[in-house]
């Protein structure tokens, strides 16, 4: 899975926003909320007992970095951020699943 996710990568791209527009907290009705950190290294995602930092993929794309414990459940998974016209983060898809941006 980690192969294929890589093969659809799209190099030399850049993110449409800076790290602290993605910041805030979104929520599923089903799987609750998550949180996205912005700090000096990027991106982080905190999500029950799981956090990590994430790396920029393509787009508005990122992945999870590899990190103990996370990894084994995340490792091929991204977090795909989607913007609305006027280039305002709605809300972000993770394992299938959106979660609205609350804040």
């Amino acid at each position: 899975p980690i192969a294929k996710r890589d093969a659809q990568r799209r190099p030399d791209t850049k993110p449409s926003l800076n790290a602290t527009d993605y910041a805030g907290a979104y929520e599923h009705p089903a799987y609750g909320s998550l949180a996205i950190r912005a700090g000096a290294d990027g991106l982080a995602l905190k999500y029950g007992k799981y956090e990590t930092a994430l790396k920029h993929h393509h787009f508005d794309v990122f992945a999870f970095e590899k990190t103990p414990g996370v990894w084994s459940v995340f490792q091929d998974e991204t977090v795909a951020f989607r913007l609305s016209p006027e280039r305002q983060v709605e809300s972000l898809r993770l394992a299938g699943q959106d979660f609205k941006r609350v804040k």
